[in-house]
């Protein structure tokens, strides 16, 4: 009796009536249902509705032109190696270099913020710090790599439980190989050592070929999570 002296619900609309006979205003009934089913602040936007007001899109144009970029750069690199006039081909091989740095720091950033939205806090980075830690000896050994793997962990969301980091690890792991088989190389061979060369361009291959990879790996996530959040909010 309890029950019902508090009020009943009317079958036909679906909404509770009050013991006065008064039904709730549909702004109350509103914040009500909003506040059983998202469990959390009515003024606080949800992940969903982020999504949503921010218009977040994979960054699939960003993950083409970073991907193609290495591409470029491993080729010209080649050239370098082998071309007659060799302050042209290492002109061209710097401009090629600087660019693939450059579209592949962009990927990463816009990542970053896609990151933040699905998952707050997870890849939360001043931007500054994002850019100068690839810059700095030493740091940029390791560093870097964080950034790329709470990406990744961000943005897998309900994709991935528990992100396998083992491509992006394999990838770091090459990377910095070939950043010391070169810095050796120009030490000890002053450049010229073909064991060292050779060395350094086979692991130059391997680390561009997993960046390639690693670049379609997070937007791929990127781009599940994103769709799986917008059908829930579009359902």
């Amino acid at each position: 009796m309890a029950v019902f002296a508090a009020g009943v619900h009317d079958n036909r609309t679906g909404t509770g009536v009050a013991s006065n006979g008064s039904r709730p205003t549909k702004k109350a009934q509103r914040s009500r249902t909003g506040s059983v089913r998202t469990g959390h602040d009515p003024g606080m936007p949800t992940t969903t509705e982020s999504v949503t007001n921010a218009n977040v899109r994979a960054p699939w144009l960003l993950a083409r032109l970073a991907q193609g970029s290495i591409a470029v750069a491993v080729v010209t690199d080649v050239f370098r190696m082998t071309a007659a006039r060799a302050g042209l081909a290492s002109m061209v091989y710097v401009y090629a270099m600087t660019l693939a740095a450059v579209l592949f720091l962009v990927w990463l950033g816009r990542c970053r913020r896609n990151a933040e939205v699905l998952s707050p806090g997870t890849a939360a980075v001043n931007g500054a710090w994002a850019v100068f830690a690839w810059l700095i000896p030493v740091v940029n050994l390791w560093v870097p790599r964080a950034f790329v793997v709470n990406v990744q962990r961000a943005s897998a969301g309900r994709a991935e439980k528990g992100p396998n980091t083992a491509l992006v690890n394999t990838w770091w792991g090459f990377l910095v190989a070939h950043t010391v088989v070169t810095g050796m190389g120009q030490t000890m061979g002053q450049g010229r050592s073909v064991p060292f060369i050779v060395l350094s361009e086979g692991l130059n291959f391997a680390a561009a070929a997993l960046a390639v990879r690693v670049i379609q790996h997070i937007t791929a996530l990127q781009s599940a999570a994103l769709s799986n959040l917008t059908s829930a909010v579009t359902a």
